[in-house]
This record gives C-alpha cells, structure tokens and sequence, in this order.
C-alpha cells in the first residue's frame, strides 16, 4: 500500500518554467507529487496543516570534488 500525504492551505513554491508561487494543497503518493494548488483530495491520505508553511523542492548537490566530501 503507498502512503498519501496532503499538506494543506500551503504556499506552495514551483519549479515549473514560470516560477510560480501559489497557495494551496500539495498531494504526495509515494513518492510522486500527484495535486499542486486549490483543494486536493484527502480521501486515505494524511492531513498536514500547512497554513503559515513554505513547501519547496528539496536542494540536491548534484556537483561535488572528491576534496570536499
């Protein structure tokens, strides 16, 4: 069974060509994010109030010298 995760009334920071930044839900199935803004739905998923939060893409260090690791 995959868990589901809603994160709700977030603000919810894209990487999407436009940059965007909007307020809403955030729907997670597994590992795939499956509903970006308005209202997600929330049936066999976990709420997470998510009011007065920032949700943004995780920072990966894709670049790296053998020295500094």
């Amino acid at each position: 069974m995959t868990s589901s995760t809603v994160f709700r009334g977030g603000l919810l920071v894209t990487q999407d060509p436009a940059r965007r930044v909007v307020r809403g839900d955030l729907r997670v199935d597994g590992h795939r994010i499956t509903h970006v803004g308005g209202h997600a739905p929330t049936e066999g998923a976990q709420v997470v109030e998510a009011e007065g939060y920032a949700l943004l893409p995780g920072f990966v260090n894709t670049h790296a010298h053998v020295a500094m690791s």
